[in-house]
């Protein structure tokens, strides 16, 4: 995250896999506690959904439980940009085997 151009959601891939490492290597359970509680502070959602439409990640690193969140979140948040939003991931190839919410036709 030290990078001039890092932004959120390079933040939010770079927190995460510290995360995961973090748990795996530290026998310290404050250091452990002081993650989680941040953690807490963090909108996931919001975070997976910039992840999303992001042309550069376009969330080929979002597992299928983490697209459900962030498309959960546009389609109740923001229905008007649905279609916009399906629009640029269908080019992005992402949703060609992905329509468990319905929004794409397999």
């Amino acid at each position: 995250m030290q990078r001039n151009k890092t932004i959120i959601v390079d933040s939010i891939i770079i927190w995460k896999d510290s995360g995961k490492k973090l748990m795996k290597i530290s026998n310290n359970k404050n250091i452990i506690k002081i993650y989680e509680k941040k953690n807490e502070t963090i909108n996931w959602s919001l975070s997976l959904l910039a992840n999303l439409v992001n042309p550069k990640y376009m969330g080929k690193k979002l597992n299928e439980d983490e697209i459900d969140e962030a498309m959960d979140l546009l389609s109740n948040n923001y229905q008007n940009s649905i279609p916009d939003i399906l629009g640029f991931k269908t080019m992005s190839g992402l949703f060609k085997t992905y329509s468990r919410h319905g929004y794409v036709q397999p």
